[in-house]
């Protein structure tokens, strides 16, 4: 509780240093704020070396990627030992997703192909799609956001530097840190994650290598076909990767 509160009085010392003086939590080290300079944005902190490293590739990224499909930079800097980035704040949709008719869903699943396309062309996977990352706006279009997970394509992942990526929205590949990273291993997480925004994770919140081991079915009956075939080849993978002699 003392770490806590001494880290909630570093950030609002930043804050002042920053001049801001609104703001409230989106989610952890992620704040909300009105710049005095730039209006609505989002500051997010890093306090540890791992975090600090994401925030700076992440800073360095959309420094020199200027996109509409994802956060403009504002600024980035360095305050009492903690470090911080500035980015564009986008208004969200504010509904389920769950009661989207096709014509939506297509328009979704379209944008956020784009997207990833986009961040393809500039030679990097995202390493971490899942919901939370997958910003609709209102007019259903898709913007990637924490970008700190980046890893240049054919990379080997046994060589890169450990990213945050979440196991149960990960293909078996960069979860088992083995292989080259392809722009594959974010499609197969965008297929987990647009049928978990349509109805429910895949395979019941388990990672791709547990429920393999189930011999499940998984829930893909909300996607397109490709996603479908795609999600039905990566459990054939994982099976054969955990029954290699099947």
């Amino acid at each position: 509780m003392k770490v806590q509160n001494e880290l909630g009085d570093k950030i609002a010392t930043v804050f002042r240093v920053l001049g801001i003086s609104q703001y409230s939590l989106l989610r952890q080290q992620t704040y909300l704020a009105t710049h005095p300079c730039y209006g609505s944005c989002v500051v997010k902190f890093a306090f540890t070396l791992t975090t600090k490293q994401q925030l700076n590739t992440e800073a360095v990224f959309l420094h020199n990627h200027n996109e509409l499909c994802w956060p403009k930079y504002i600024d980035y800097g360095s305050t009492m030992g903690m470090d911080w980035l500035i980015i564009e704040f986008f208004d969200t949709l504010c509904v389920s997703m769950r009661n989207f008719n096709i014509v939506e869903r297509q328009k979704v699943t379209k944008s956020a192909e784009q997207a990833l396309h986009t961040l393809h062309r500039k030679g990097y996977i995202h390493g971490d799609i899942k919901p939370s990352n997958l910003i609709v706006t209102l007019y259903h279009e898709v913007r990637l956001i924490d970008l700190g997970s980046i890893v240049p394509i054919e990379s080997d992942y046994k060589f890169c530097t450990p990213s945050s990526l979440t196991p149960k929205f990960c293909a078996l590949n960069p979860y088992l840190r083995v292989g080259y990273a392809s722009p594959q291993h974010d499609f197969f997480s965008l297929a987990v994650s647009l049928q978990t925004m349509w109805k429910a994770h895949p395979f019941g919140d388990l990672s791709l290598l547990d429920f393999a081991k189930t011999n499940g079915k998984p829930e893909i009956d909300d996607l397109f076909s490709r996603y479908q075939i795609l999600i039905s080849k990566q459990i054939k993978h994982a099976k054969l990767s955990t029954y290699p002699h099947l």
